[in-house]
């Protein structure tokens, strides 16, 4: 069963303390508004009793004992000025006057008064008082009407009430805690879902209920979120392997060369083992290198940007470059100020020559662009007259380890993940790159926010 923390408990309390308030906010005007109109209509037949007993007393008929119902529902009193009671029904006998004062002749003086029966028992009486003149002198006229039956009603009633508040609050909590438990069954079919699912299975998917409401849209949410960490999950497993069989092919080749001249020393040249050898661990650290990079992309690691003159970081990257394969020229655009991590920024053009260097036929151009308007961003587009792109693979490229057939292998000194850096290292300074169609060769293109 659940406990009282759960959600269906704490709204089943909500609701019925809610319910409790109003109902007892309810009923305790009720009974007022009804006590009161009892009490008037009996303060009502009191007034009419005292002005049919000060006619008669001013006619000077009044006896010692008055006349009443047989009920003993009514009471009469007749006094004098000085307090003398001068008639009185049989309940009042022996009593003083009900009146605290005396009333100004016509004036009506109500209050509630408690008669004590022979027996013992204690009645409420709305009593009525007026002054007037009899023959012998001014007296005061009082009449009063039980307020036991009155009583009565109103006390079946409060427990009616009480009753029917236990009832409806009984009604409410059930119903509450039915419909709660119905609209978090979804809740808990996704819960459940979630709590089977492990790492090596991110493919299930939670239950999206058919009403459009805030519980589907929850569901909606938590099968894209699973769905984002399945494709992270497959990535970093194809990475995983990629980088593994990445790594393995220069440590083999590594661990060959130092087998072949540790069995056969008198025939190895030392020398070329080395220079072999070294070139496999440069090879190494560039992969490593390369690795370390992207896992602290993954991490969201970014350098903190600053403003600085993209022509002139590429103009200066370039002129490092003289004595590559293949001339690199330049087009330049005047100062193009940028808002970005220089270094990050500097790694995404370096990695992007050395791209085209890699695989062009005989040149290389880098251009830099200034924005062609307001918001637009800065460009730096290079080119070579290589083999080209096909346009099936333009997005392909910038995965991991991703090398295109018979032009990009691991012999020609890539890793397979310098357009994948440079993508993520774009895009986190807020720009991005892309292949454009060109007629000869591959052009790529690198947007970065104008500063």
């Amino acid at each position: 069963m659940p406990s009282f923390g759960s959600v269906r408990a704490r709204v089943t309390v909500g609701a019925v303390l809610v319910v409790a308030v109003a109902l007892v906010a309810v009923g305790f005007v009720i009974v007022r508004m009804i006590a009161a109109t009892m009490v008037d209509d009996a303060e009502t037949f009191a007034e009419v009793q005292a002005r049919n007993l000060a006619i008669v007393a001013e006619a000077g008929r009044l006896s010692a004992v008055l006349d009443v119902d047989a009920e003993g529902s009514t009471i009469l009193q007749v006094t004098s000025s000085d307090g003398t009671v001068l008639a009185a029904s049989h309940q009042l006998a022996g009593m003083g006057p009900l009146g605290a004062s005396i009333p100004l002749e016509g004036r009506l003086d109500a209050r509630t008064v408690r008669v004590l029966a022979p027996d013992g028992r204690a009645t409420d009486f709305r009593v009525v008082s007026v002054g007037t003149e009899s023959p012998s002198g001014q007296v005061v006229v009082s009449a009063g009407v039980s307020l036991g039956e009155a009583a009565h009603v109103l006390g079946t009633l409060t427990r009616l009430l009480v009753i029917a508040l236990a009832v409806v609050l009984a009604v409410v909590s059930v119903v509450t805690w039915l419909v709660v438990a119905r609209a978090l069954r979804p809740v808990e079919a996704i819960r459940a879902e979630v709590e089977d699912l492990t790492s090596g299975d991110l493919s299930r998917r939670v239950p999206v209920p058919p009403h459009r409401d805030e519980v589907a849209r929850l569901a909606d949410t938590m099968n894209r979120m699973l769905a984002r960490l399945e494709e992270a999950s497959d990535r970093q497993r194809a990475f995983i392997a990629d980088a593994s069989h990445e790594l393995r092919s220069p440590l083999a080749s590594l661990r060959t060369q130092l087998e072949v001249t540790a069995a056969h020393p008198e025939g190895a040249d030392v020398v070329e083992v080395a220079e072999e050898s070294l070139e496999e661990v440069r090879r190494l650290e560039t992969l490593t290198t390369d690795l370390l990079q992207l896992a602290r992309l993954d991490a969201g690691n970014t350098a903190r940007a600053e403003s600085f003159d993209l022509a002139g970081l590429v103009a200066d990257l370039l002129d490092q470059r003289r004595g590559d394969r293949v001339p690199v020229a330049c087009q330049g655009a005047g100062v193009v100020p940028v808002q970005a991590a220089t270094k990050q920024v500097a790694q995404v053009v370096t990695n992007l020559v050395d791209n085209a260097v890699r695989h062009a036929g005989s040149a290389v151009s880098v251009a830099v662009t200034r924005p062609d308007g307001p918001g637009a961003p800065v460009s730096v587009t290079v080119s070579d007259d290589g083999p080209g792109i096909p346009a099936a693979d333009r997005e392909r490229i910038f995965d991991r380890f991703v090398r295109l057939d018979a032009t990009r292998s691991r012999d020609d000194g890539g890793t397979g993940l310098g357009l994948s850096i440079a993508r993520e290292l774009a895009r986190a300074n807020g720009g991005d790159v892309e292949v454009l169609d060109a007629g000869r060769g591959a052009t790529l293109r690198l947007t970065i926010p104008a500063g």
